[in-house]
Formats: C-alpha cells, structure tokens, sequence
C-alpha cells in the first residue's frame, strides 16, 4: 500500500494542475448543463422535447468537436492551462447568467444565444 500510495503523489506532483482544471472545468459544466440549461427556454423551438434534443446533440457534438482538436493541435501552452481554465469558466458563467436572467435578450432582441 504505501509503494501505491508513493506512486500515487508521484502522478499527482506531476498533473496537479491539469487535474485541477479538469475539476474546474466539470464543476461549472455539471453546474449548469443540462438541469439549468433545460430551464431556459429558445423561442424559435417551440417544442421542449425538440428542444431537449437540439440541446444534448449540440452539446455532445462540440464535446466531440474539442476532444478531437485537443487530440491533434496544443493550442494552449501548459504553462497557461489552469488561467484560460478560470478565464473560460468565468466567461461562461457570466455570458449563461446573463442569458438565463433575460439580459442578453434586451441587448440583441433574440433568445438564440
């Protein structure tokens, strides 16, 4: 057990800040999508259960789309991840917030964001 456990702090000192980021980025994932997402409506669906479906499909396929991207081209140096991993975060959170209190609609006139 302690060999294991060894190893382990090894792995850890090694990726601690890419699995930090990697919490990050599931926290405000899993925050919002899809339980909070479904609240808010699109006006030009007018059908929830076409809705629910566009949402997950989009979701899933830009999921895919960055994994891919991620796989191929390392457009984020290392030394930079865990700040454009708060930057991400925050600008989500602020850019969903203001859609999800009505804001955004008052500024372009349209839901579709």
């Amino acid at each position: 057990m302690s060999q294991r456990w060894h190893d382990t702090k090894i792995v850890y000192k090694v990726n601690w800040k890419e699995a930090w980021c990697v919490l990050l980025t599931f926290a405000v994932q899993f925050t919002f999508y899809p339980g909070v997402m479904l609240e808010q409506k699109w006006t030009f669906i007018p059908s929830f259960s076409w809705f629910v479906i566009t949402l997950v499909t989009y979701a899933s396929w830009a999921d895919t789309v960055g994994r891919f991207i991620a796989g191929k081209i390392d457009l984020i140096p290392k030394r930079h991840f865990g700040l454009w991993c708060l930057i991400r975060g925050a600008l989500f959170t602020m850019l969903y917030l203001l859609a999800f209190f009505g804001v955004w609609e008052k500024i372009l006139g349209s839901s579709a964001f």
